[in-house]
């Protein structure tokens, strides 16, 4: 698959927070079904991480279905710019740290190996895991040590979504049906959904957004029909009456 960047390019000037950012990403869902009301962004910029360098903010702005993020993959490339070293890089989920580091390959096509991976701890067969995700509405940030001074906003910019540089995501119950269902996302191949009809069809389907809608001038009813006639015919009674 052919990544297309779409990049948010932005001032490397401080911001209003004091964080310089340098530009942004949104996923693609690239194995398991498609599904447009999934919408993500990835965000680099400047760390205001103490003893951090830079770091990757990941929103969960998805309207429709449960987009629940469940896992979090860095390839092997971004070790030319970050330390390896475990103690160099911090997750931050804004709540209980229920994610297990380690190094896991995700299911997507084309992807090397992991310089790291954030899954969630396995709580059981009596747990449902998914909720200790990152949900809609909440954002995940991982914060870099430099591999060295020489490391910028730009390379890292320019590095975003390339070849051997992606950032993927586990994403579980996305489609609003099945909770054990996987998907797997990639950064770079995705556009922003925008305005999404957030609810199913009596088959249990997501509506076709292609689909041309459908006449909507109402049809009236029998008793609707009965009703007019009777009006029609006292409205005539009564201009008898009034000759």
């Amino acid at each position: 698959m052919t990544i297309r960047k779409h990049i948010a390019t932005a001032a490397l000037a401080l911001a209003a927070a004091g964080t310089a950012s340098a530009g942004s990403a949104y996923f693609d869902v690239v194995t398991g079904q498609a599904h447009e009301g999934v919408e993500i962004m990835v965000t680099v910029q400047q760390s205001d991480l103490a003893g951090y360098d830079y770091e990757f903010v990941i929103e969960n702005n998805t309207q429709c279905g449960d987009a629940i993020i469940t896992g979090f993959y860095f390839e092997s490339g971004w070790a030319s710019y970050f330390s390896s070293s475990p103690f160099d890089r911090n997750l931050n989920l804004g709540g209980p740290p229920n994610f297990v580091e380690g190094a896991v390959t995700p299911d997507i096509a084309g992807w090397t190996s992991s310089l790291v991976s954030y899954e969630v701890m396995d709580q059981g067969s009596m747990h449902d895991t998914m909720l200790m995700g990152v949900e809609s509405g909440r954002t995940a940030t991982v914060a870099y040590v430099a591999a060295g001074s020489g490391v910028s906003l730009e390379d890292l910019d320019n590095a975003l979504a390339s070849q051997g540089y992606g950032i993927g995501l586990r994403l579980q119950g996305y489609n609003d049906q099945d909770h054990a269902e996987t998907a797997w996302a990639l950064a770079g191949t995705g556009q922003p959904s925008g305005n999404y009809p957030c609810h199913l069809d009596q088959e249990g389907d997501l509506p076709d957004l292609n689909e041309e809608p459908e006449d909507s001038t109402p049809v009236p009813t029998p008793s609707a029909a009965l009703m007019g006639l009777a009006l029609l015919g006292l409205a005539a009674k009564r201009r008898r009456r009034d000759v």
